[in-house]
C-alpha cells in the first residue's frame, strides 16, 4: 500500500514545452506589500502566484521567512494555498493560484502588528526563491493617526521648518505668528509622543517578532536599489522620543520671548533625531538632538536679524556637512557589502533595509581596505559622524561658538 506524504510536492504532469516562469502579485496586479485585513478575530490576506511560462510550475514550499534562531514574525502566522493544497502545489502553464496568509494573534498578544515576508520555492531556476511582503497594520479608532505616529512626529516639525523658510525668503516679518505655530506644533508633538509611549508594550523583545520594533511603518521608495522608508521604536528609543518632545515644547516656551529669532528648525531637529535613530543608531539620539537644535538656533538667529553669517554659523555648516559626508560614506559601505534580497527576479544585489543590514555577517566576509579591517573603518566613520554633532571632545570646538552667538532670554 503506497504511503502518502502530505507535505510533499505533487508530481507535475509530463511534457513540458519550456521552463516555468513564476510571478507573484496582488489582485490589482501590483507587487505588494500585501495588507492583511481583520476577520474573525484574526487577520487575512491573499495574493496570486502566476505561471507565465509554457511548462508546469512546481511550488515546493510556501512558508514565512524566519525560524527559531532568527524570529522575524509574531507567532501563529501561516501561509497556504487557498485551494487546499497546503504548502505546495503545481500551477499549470499560463494559469495561477492564490496563497492565503493568516495571522491569528494570541488572546493577549504582545504585538499588535506584523511585518514580514512569505517565501516561495519553485522549480523556476531563473527566479530562485521569491517573496511577497505583507503587513498587518495597527487597528483601532483614529488609526490614521495612531498607526502613523512616528510619521506625524517627523512630518509636523518639518512642515513648520518649511513655513519658516518660506517666510524668510519672501521677507515676511510677523515672527509672532510663527511663534504661535511653533508652540502649537510642539504641544501637539507632546500629545503624540505620549500616545506613542502609552501604546508601547514594554515586554516585547526581539524574539517576539518584528525585530523588537513597534509602531513600524515600512514603504518601498526605490525598489531597484532596495531603498525604503522604515521607522520604528524599541524599548530604549520610545523613552527618548517622549523626552525629546518634552524638551522641544520647553524650548519653544523658553524662546517665545526672545526677539529677532526664528527657531522653527529647533523643533525639526529635536523631533526627527530620536525617531530616525530608533531604527538604527539609538545611542546618539539625545545628544545629536540637543546639538542640532543649537546649530539651527545659531543659523536662524543670524538670519532672523538680517546679518551675514557669523563665524559660528560657518563652522556649523562645515561640521554638519562633514558629519553628513562621513555618515553617507559609512551607509554606502554597508550597502555595497550587504547580501542580496530574497528574490533574484528584481536583479537587486544590495539593500538599504535596516533589518537586513542587521543580519549581514560583515566580519565573516573578512573585508579589508588599505590593509585595515573594513568593519573597524566603517565603525570609525559612524562614530565620527555622530561624535561631531554630539559634540564629543575633541570635536566640540564649534559648540562653544554656537552657544556664544545665541541670544539670551
Amino acid at each position: 500500500m503506497p504511503k502518502h506524504f502530505p507535505h510533499a510536492a505533487p508530481t507535475p504532469p509530463p511534457s513540458a514545452a519550456g521552463p516555468p516562469h513564476i510571478r507573484i502579485t496582488l489582485d490589482d496586479g501590483s507587487r505588494g506589500p500585501l495588507v492583511l485585513t481583520p476577520k474573525n478575530g484574526g487577520f487575512l490576506g491573499e495574493f496570486v502566484v502566476w505561471n507565465d511560462g509554457p511548462g508546469p510550475l512546481t511550488v515546493s514550499r510556501v512558508t514565512t521567512r524566519g525560524d527559531e534562531d532568527d524570529p522575524r514574525l509574531p507567532p501563529r502566522v501561516t501561509a497556504r494555498f487557498a485551494d487546499g493544497g497546503g504548502g505546495s502545489s503545481v500551477i499549470l502553464a499560463h494559469s495561477s493560484k492564490r496563497v492565503r496568509v493568516t495571522w491569528i494573534p494570541d488572546r493577549e498578544p504582545k504585538l499588535h502588528e506584523a511585518v514580514g515576508h512569505i517565501v516561495l520555492t519553485s522549480n523556476d531556476e531563473a527566479a530562485g526563491e521569491v517573496a511577497m511582503g505583507f503587513v498587518s497594520p495597527l487597528e483601532g479608532p483614529l488609526s490614521f493617526i495612531t498607526a502613523h505616529l512616528l510619521t506625524w512626529l517627523l512630518a509636523l516639525p518639518l512642515l513648520v521648518a518649511l513655513i519658516a523658510l518660506a517666510m524668510h525668503l519672501v521677507g515676511y516679518k510677523e515672527e509672532e505668528r510663527l511663534r504661535g505655530i511653533l508652540l502649537g506644533v510642539t504641544a501637539l508633538q507632546c500629545i503624540l509622543a505620549i500616545l506613542l509611549y502609552e501604546g508601547f508594550s514594554g515586554i516585547v523583545t526581539r524574539v517576539d517578532g518584528n525585530d523588537g520594533f513597534q509602531f513600524i511603518e515600512r514603504v518601498v521608495v526605490l525598489r531597484s536599489m532596495g531603498v525604503e522608508y522604515f521607522v520604528g521604536v524599541d524599548g530604549l528609543n520610545v523613552s527618548l522620543v517622549l523626552l525629546t518632545a518634552i524638551l522641544g515644547f520647553a524650548g519653544a516656551i523658553a524662546s517665545y520671548g526672545i526677539k529677532g529669532v526664528l527657531p522653527a528648525t529647533t523643533v525639526s531637529s529635536r523631533s526627527c533625531s530620536p525617531v530616525r535613530s530608533g531604527c538604527s543608531f539609538p545611542s546618539t539620539s539625545a545628544s545629536s538632538s540637543r546639538s542640532g537644535s543649537s546649530c539651527s538656533g545659531s543659523l536662524w538667529a543670524r538670519s532672523g536679524r538680517g546679518a551675514s553669517w557669523s563665524r559660528s554659523a560657518k563652522k556649523v555648516a562645515v561640521y554638519a556637512g562633514l558629519s553628513a559626508l562621513l555618515l553617507a560614506l559609512a551607509v554606502s559601505a554597508l550597502y555595497l557589502h550587504s547580501d542580496p534580497p530574497i528574490s533574484r527576479r528584481h536583479r537587486v544585489d544590495h539593500t538599504f533595509a535596516i533589518p537586513e543590514l542587521m543580519r549581514v555577517a560583515y566580519n565573516a566576509k573578512h573585508l579589508s581596505l588599505l590593509g585595515f579591517s573594513w568593519v573597524k573603518m566603517v565603525w570609525v566613520l559612524l562614530f565620527l559622524a555622530f561624535a561631531i554633532l554630539a559634540p564629543v571632545v575633541p570635536l566640540h570646538g564649534w559648540f562653544v561658538d554656537v552657544i556664544g552667538d545665541l541670544p539670551a532670554p
